[in-house]
């Protein structure tokens, strides 16, 4: 499951039918089903940043090993990734 906090910073209606995010910052926790939480912030009517947060859904949840931090591949150096052309 995977929910998506959506925070509109433009005055107009935002239709939302896609969104693109970084797999290299998913966060994967599991407990009675597997989940991710991830936010979207709407800039303009022609772009959207994206990020996952490092938070569980409920707190009985228990975080999945991260596969890239065990490979020893340096950290992202941003944690957003930036939608253009819409969303």
């Amino acid at each position: 499951m995977l929910r998506l906090e959506i925070q509109n910073k433009t005055l107009e209606w935002a239709n939302i039918s896609r969104t693109v995010l970084d797999g290299y910052n998913m966060r994967i926790y599991f407990g009675p089903y597997v989940s991710m939480l991830a936010r979207m912030k709407i800039l303009t009517p022609t772009t959207a940043e994206t990020e996952f947060t490092r938070n569980p859904a409920a707190s009985d949840f228990q975080k999945a090993i991260e596969i890239y931090h065990t490979l020893n591949i340096p950290p992202s150096i941003s944690r957003t990734f930036l939608m253009e052309w819409g969303y």
